[in-house]
Parts: C-alpha cells; sequence; structure tokens
C-alpha cells in the first residue's frame, strides 16, 4: 500500500508532466517486481512491513511465495489497465521546450518516434465500440513535416512552464497556427489533457463547501455556474470591473427577453 500511496501521492500533485507518467510508472512497476515478483529465481525482498509481518507470525517466504506474487501481478495489471495510453501520453513530452537536447545535433532527429506515434492514433480514421466512424484529426504527413521546423520555434523559448511557452509562440508568432496547423492541433491536445486530479479534487472540495445543508435546493444549473466562477473567477477583487459584469449580464438578460 505504501508504494501506492506514493503514486497516488503523484497524480494529486497541481502540474503532472508527460514525462513525469512514464518515469514514475516504470519506477513502480519495478519496486513491486523487485519487492514481491522477481524473475530471476531469488527470493524477493518482500518489503519492510511484510516482513515484519512475516517475522511476527513466523511466515517462510516459500509459504506466500506464489499468492504474493500472483497478487502482485494483478496489481501491476490494474495500474497498467487504468493507463492503457500512457505510452500516447509519453510522446507528448516533445512539446515541453525543457526535454529539447542541448545539443544542435540531435535536434534534428528529436521526437520523430514520438512524431510517428501520434499520427498513428490521432492521423487515421477510426472506429469506435458502437461501429461509429470517427475521423482523423490532423493530416499526419503534414505534421511530421511541419514538425521539423516547428520544434525549432519552441527551442527559441525554453521555458519552465510549458502552458506560458505554447501561449507565447501562438500569440506572438501570429501565422503559427496556420503555418503549422496540425502541429498546433497535437500541441492544443497536449494542453487540454488532464493528467492530475488536483483540479477534480478541488471542484469536489468546493461543491461541498457551496451546496451545503442549508442550500440542499439549490438547481444544478445554479451549482455549476458557482463552482466556474468560485474555480475560474479573479482572486484580486479589488480590481474586478464589476460595473462591466453588470452591464453585461443586462445586456444578456435584455436580449433574452426580446
Amino acid at each position: 500500500m505504501f508504494i501506492l500511496m506514493k503514486l497516488i501521492n503523484i497524480f494529486q500533485k497541481e502540474y503532472v508532466s508527460f514525462a513525469d507518467i512514464k518515469l514514475h510508472l516504470d519506477a513502480i512497476y519495478n519496486v513491486i517486481i523487485a519487492q514481491f515478483i522477481r524473475f530471476d529465481r531469488s527470493t524477493p525482498s518482500y518489503g519492510i512491513h511484510l516482513q515484519k509481518y512475516m517475522q511476527d507470525f513466523n511466515i517462510l517466504p516459500e509459504d506466500l511465495l506464489l499468492f504474493i506474487k500472483n497478487f502482485s501481478e494483478a496489481i501491476i495489471d490494474s495500474i497498467k489497465s487504468r493507463f492503457l495510453q500512457s505510452k500516447l501520453y509519453y510522446s507528448f513530452r516533445i512539446f515541453d521546450s525543457k526535454l529539447l537536447p542541448i545539443k544542435e545535433s540531435e535536434l534534428g532527429n528529436y521526437g520523430k518516434e514520438e512524431i510517428e506515434k501520434l499520427f498513428d492514433h490521432y492521423g487515421i480514421d477510426r472506429i469506435d465500440g458502437e461501429g461509429n466512424v470517427m475521423e482523423k484529426i490532423i493530416n499526419g504527413d503534414d505534421a511530421k513535416q511541419k514538425w521539423k521546423l516547428a520544434k525549432y520555434y519552441l527551442k527559441q523559448i525554453r521555458s519552465q512552464d510549458a502552458v506560458g511557452e505554447w501561449e507565447y509562440i501562438f500569440n506572438i508568432y501570429l501565422d503559427f497556427l496556420n503555418e503549422f496547423s496540425n502541429v498546433s492541433k497535437l500541441v492544443k491536445i497536449s494542453l487540454i489533457i488532464l493528467l492530475s486530479n488536483a483540479q477534480v479534487e478541488r471542484i469536489f472540495s468546493q461543491h461541498k463547501l457551496t451546496k451545503t445543508w442549508l442550500r440542499n435546493r439549490m438547481s444544478i444549473e445554479s451549482l455549476n455556474k458557482y463552482l466556474i466562477i468560485l474555480l475560474n473567477g479573479s482572486d484580486d477583487f479589488h480590481r474586478f470591473d464589476w460595473n462591466k459584469a453588470y452591464n453585461y449580464w443586462m445586456m444578456k438578460m435584455h436580449r433574452s427577453n426580446e
């Protein structure tokens, strides 16, 4: 449980990068294998807590070897089933400038395999479980070709904030969205994929604080509006233009009554 708690804590952070996913998952798999499975005929270490339990109750390793092995393998399979797209998510890491190679000679082939992976997923038509055709999102050939140039724009920015750097590129290089349209689509997908559950937990926390037993008749529509304001509103209420907000609301009300 200690190992699984470490994994849970990772995904409760405010920000989890695409590079972090594979790193942490591989580490967890390796720890579970080393402590509870072992494929080299040697006895697993069993971890501190299980070792103490075995000592306290005089349990020999051969008495629980198969059970622990099967249980640990089931845990690994369960984690993998929850992260079926981990390899796909890992490919999105190429859009983070912090991971760009320092050497100019290595930049030319950087992201080649990852773009291929993203092309295989987003660049072809797919059929869902109900037989509906899901049209491709990008032109994969164009994305692969344009990425060869787009990464040099990213290299010029190189910041600590992946969201901020792409916001800067989109705002400063106004033709980027058109010239690198397919690369931009992949970037936007990477920016909206939620890897951390911190925001979700924050929503539930605000939900509990907002819809109390005194407000038990609050409608879902009103609750939704409250949560949007609480989670996305400005922290600096003194600088908020309340008159502008009121005038906008009055205009909307006037139009709805026409």
